[in-house]
């Protein structure tokens, strides 16, 4: 049931409709229409592990109109000569609190970055970091409970007192097995990323596109395409957005 005193509306996802609470941003509320679609100012493009997100990436940033922003992994791999990223991945009991820690402050940083142009398209977000990411770590034994509370704590703060706000999601979804295989390919047989991850990410990632609590319209890409036919579904989906 929504919470007394917080606006409603709809939350159209590709195939689902949800009835959801505005927590974050009710005086900026976007519709799906073609016709309100002028106000989206800044959109997160979300996915699982080798989904496809730095090629999609990497098309939109030919359009004048659009910054592209990424996710700061090279602060990940080089915090005062250490690679946090690895060290997570190598011993995530030990680690995971620590980088999920930095990975905050790094995506503020991101979500606070001013652009000069009419789109900030922007790798993952500060939201998907804590409900996706840090969630896992938590479910799977590599985060305590009262580390994700000082995680959650932080967010909370955030969340209050900066401009951490996003217009839509573009989530872009295929098969965790497909993922993987293109991971295999980017990285070779030596990948320290196990399969079981990635397919736990996929679940969580699902179940976090279709919460209630999203104030922002999620669309949901087909993935498990080709590069090109994804970057045909993006431009004739959003035409109107990439040339405006």
């Amino acid at each position: 049931m929504p919470q007394k005193g917080v606006r409603t509306w709809k939350t159209k996802i590709v195939g689902l409709t949800d009835l959801s609470p505005c927590r974050y941003r009710p005086q900026s509320l976007i519709s799906q229409s073609k016709r309100d679609r002028h106000l989206i100012k800044t959109i997160v493009v979300e996915g699982n592990i080798g989904v496809g997100k730095t090629t999609l990436l990497k098309y939109l940033e030919h359009f004048e109109n659009i910054t592209v922003i990424p996710e700061p992994v090279h602060k990940w791999t080089n915090l005062d000569g250490n690679n946090l990223l690895d060290l997570m991945y190598s011993n995530p009991r030990r680690w995971s609190f620590v980088f999920q820690s930095y990975v905050q402050l790094t995506m503020l940083q991101v979500h606070e970055c001013q652009v000069g142009t009419k789109l900030k398209v922007q790798e993952r977000s500060i939201h998907s970091a804590i409900q996706v990411f840090a969630e896992h770590l938590l479910k799977s034994g590599k985060l305590a409970k009262v580390e994700m509370a000082v995680l959650q704590a932080w967010y909370q703060y955030i969340v209050e007192h900066h401009q951490v706000e996003i217009d839509a999601i573009i989530y872009l979804r295929a098969d965790p097995h497909e993922c993987y295989t293109r991971i295999l390919k980017r990285e070779g047989q030596q990948t320290n990323i196990p399969e079981k991850y990635v397919v736990e990410l996929h679940n969580i990632y699902d179940a976090w596109a279709q919460r209630k609590q999203h104030e922002v319209p999620v669309f949901i890409i087909n993935a498990n395409k080709s590069q090109l036919n994804v970057q045909l579904d993006m431009y004739f989906k959003f035409s109107d957005l990439l040339i405006q």
